[in-house]
């Protein structure tokens, strides 16, 4: 087999990892924000010298390139979408704008929330100028009660247009049951404007939520144009080049899908970044017989947190983004401005804050000599000397210490307090908030911490993992694959299989029907097989999973439930229903289930999983006896506990399987830094994994 790519942009960086017969060859190079492609080939070429190739010759040797982009996510923070207009069913123009009643603080961080005064709704993606009211009626029961008026479809259509817009959104009310109207507008909408990106929601996410259903059509106009022109270029660059296969793009579902399908669908790809490094995750856990895994990531603006819970990751059935909720099947990944960027600073009751601010990559850190003055979390761990100023980012770039500590003193002198111990205050600060952020994904949702391990990667995440772990009583920390932890979510991308999510509304009371709920799975498998085998994957190769959405009759929350594959029969159904109950209850507390109430099924849904075969991570040759190595010199650390103390630092590139390091030391990667505190081990695994416990085995 030839090599497999995964690619993943970020804000700073450009993430290249290839699978190649056993080994893992990876590559980092600076983001190009003026056009990401520019990155994204730099960081296959990279690659491809560490093997003696040119770019060309090393993308016709490649059989996939997966790629993880953030451009539809940069589109929606920066503002930057395509001028959209909408189509809407006549007297419904307004919906967009009420929301519902979570609209003011969908997607706000806790303090955000208690500062009502200051919430407001988002900015419209779509201004009401821009949304035609289309004459038209389908029923819930998908009845039309008032014919499609294609005269006024067309006057809006032409309205539009004359406004400029570049992309345009349709949703009509129950279109999911009925989609003839919808689908004659798209026909209209292409008649008269081939060149404009159409979009309509019976095709993007057929489901019962009119407002959930509308965001999503419409986010998918904003962000859809230059989605697609961008994956269009790299698709279209690579094929120049001589890459064999099209390219697969991360979608924030948790598998990789056709460039000509994200270019319909650039909604999938919101969020996707950290979804790859739960995949990744996934496909480690499974290797280490570990069942139940926390993840997280920490980079320089953001803390994400995923789970693993009995080997599969939680999946959401909508998301949030820019206080817009909406439909979009994904991964559930939990986010807080919590990063080695985080700026600190005293709020107006003079107590020391942290984040969300950041001060990005530009200017950056203090320390990062870029022009940036105020002090982040990163220039506190210079201070504290968790991070050596000679050796970051490979010794390609040199920390400024005194920049550090001057910006750290900026809030220390007004606090009182020593630079050190202000440091020391900034880092606990967001370790803590870590930790809230776990547990508010774990205890809250039913799950205790001390039955998971946790994962920690990202260029962050292992500086500060020991501390947040231990907060949270987990039994073991681990550092995936050490220094390709700083890579693990493009490396999660390069691991991914193809994936498509289908969907369908079946609006059931119980006693639900078996045969009804046959049929629907039928149907949806039928399409996914097609879909998987236009993009040549093999019928040996598909799996599916299936799922349900369930309720407790007129009540609001819908929960998610497995179920199995095959011919489902009365004694499946007693099983869904019971899953039903205890799911309820493990989420919302023991007997907060009210089962005399009886029960409503509203979606029907399938995981169509096209699996791609390669190597992972392969084990080395060791004895597995517990060496202690060398260390190569050590520097002054101040430690919460033990105050400031000499300790050792060891070169995380000479550990090798079966070494051991009692904390406290620091281990240095190319791309990281791994903190292992006082009272902790370090044991290296025959995968290059870097296990921290709490206490050493006798």
């Amino acid at each position: 087999m030839g090599f497999v790519c995964g690619i993943d942009t970020g804000g700073t960086f450009t993430d290249c990892v290839v699978f190649a017969d056993g080994d893992i060859v990876h590559a980092k190079v600076p983001s190009t924000h003026h056009d990401f492609t520019i990155g994204v080939f730099n960081g296959l070429e990279r690659a491809g010298s560490q093997f003696g190739m040119t770019l060309e010759e090393f993308l016709r040797e490649t059989d996939f390139v997966f790629h993880g982009t953030t451009i539809a996510t940069n589109i929606m923070v920066q503002k930057s979408g395509a001028r959209a207009g909408l189509l809407t069913t006549k007297g419904f123009r307004d919906l967009i704008y009420i929301q519902r009643g979570i609209g003011r603080v969908a997607g706000l961080s806790p303090e955000q929330v208690t500062r009502i005064s200051v919430t407001s709704k988002p900015d419209p993606l779509v201004p009401k100028d821009r949304i035609g009211e289309v004459v038209e009626r389908v029923d819930s029961q998908g009845d039309v009660v008032v014919p499609l008026d294609e005269e006024s479809c067309r006057a809006a259509v032409i309205d539009l247009l004359n406004k400029g817009v570049e992309a345009i959104a349709i949703c009509f009310l129950w279109s999911f049951r009925n989609p003839s109207h919808e689908v004659a507008a798209e026909r209209i909408v292409r008649e008269l404007a081939p060149h404009v990106f159409v979009t309509r929601s019976s095709s993007l996410c057929p489901k019962w939520g009119e407002y959930e259903r509308t965001a999503a059509v419409a986010i998918n106009a904003y962000v859809g144009p230059e989605t697609k022109r961008y994956i269009e270029r790299v698709g279209s660059r690579a094929a120049e080049l001589g890459l064999k296969h099209p390219m697969l793009v991360m979608q924030a579902s948790g598998g990789v899908a056709s460039a000509r399908d994200i270019g319909s669908n650039a909604l999938g790809t919101i969020g996707s970044g950290p979804t790859g490094g739960v995949i990744g995750s996934q496909a480690l856990a499974e290797k280490l017989a570990y069942s139940n895994v926390i993840v997280t990531d920490m980079g320089g603006t953001s803390f994400e947190v995923g789970l693993i819970a009995d080997g599969v990751p939680p999946q959401s059935t909508t998301s949030v983004i820019s206080q817009y909720e909406y439909f979009n099947p994904s991964i559930a990944v939990h986010s807080i401005g919590a990063g080695g960027g985080s700026i600190a600073y005293i709020d107006p009751m003079g107590r020391l804050r942290v984040g969300p601010q950041s001060a990005g990559a530009e200017p950056g850190p203090a320390c990062y000599g870029r022009g940036g003055i105020e002090p982040t979390v990163t220039d506190a761990d210079v201070v504290l000397g968790l991070l050596n100023p000679d050796y970051f980012l490979d010794g390609t770039m040199q920390l400024d210490y005194d920049a550090a500590v001057q910006a750290i003193d900026s809030v220390a002198q007004p606090l009182g307090m020593s630079v050190h111990e202000a440091a020391a205050g900034i880092v606990k600060i967001a370790e803590f908030a870590m930790a809230d952020l776990i547990r508010k994904h774990t205890v809250q949702q039913g799950l205790d911490p001390r039955n998971f391990v946790l994962f920690a990667y990202g260029g962050a995440g292992p500086v500060h993992a020991s501390v947040f772990g231990a907060e949270l009583g987990v039994r073991e920390i681990l550092i995936p694959a050490g220094d390709l932890s700083s890579l693990w979510s493009a490396l999660g991308v390069a691991s991914a299989d193809v994936l498509h999510v289908l969907e369908q509304t079946e609006l059931m009371s119980e006693p639900f029907d078996p045969g009804k709920l046959n049929s629907a799975f039928e149907h949806l498998e039928t399409q996914a097989r097609e879909l998987l085998g236009r993009e040549g994957v093999p019928l040996a190769d598909i799996q599916f999973r299936r799922s349900v959405d369930m309720r407790y009759k007129a009540q609001v929350h819908v929960v998610p439930v497995s179920v199995p594959n095959g011919d489902l029969d009365g004694n499946a159904i007693r099983n869904l229903v019971l899953r039903f109950h205890d799911r309820y209850e493990s989420i919302y507390g023991r007997g907060a289930g009210l089962a005399k109430a009886g029960l409503e099924l509203l979606t029907v849904r399938i995981h169509a999983v096209g699996l791609i075969h390669r190597s992972f991570l392969t084990e080395q040759n060791g004895s597995g006896s517990e060496q202690i190595p060398e260390w190569y010199g050590e520097r002054d650390v101040r430690w919460s506990d033990l105050g400031q103390l000499p300790t050792p630092v060891y070169r995380g590139q000479t550990l090798r399987n079966g070494h051991r390091i009692d904390g406290p030391a620091i281990v240095e990667l190319p791309d990281t830094t791994v903190v292992v505190r006082p009272g902790q081990v370090l044991r290296v695994d025959g995968y290059g994994n870097f296990h921290l416990t709490s206490s050493p085995a006798v």
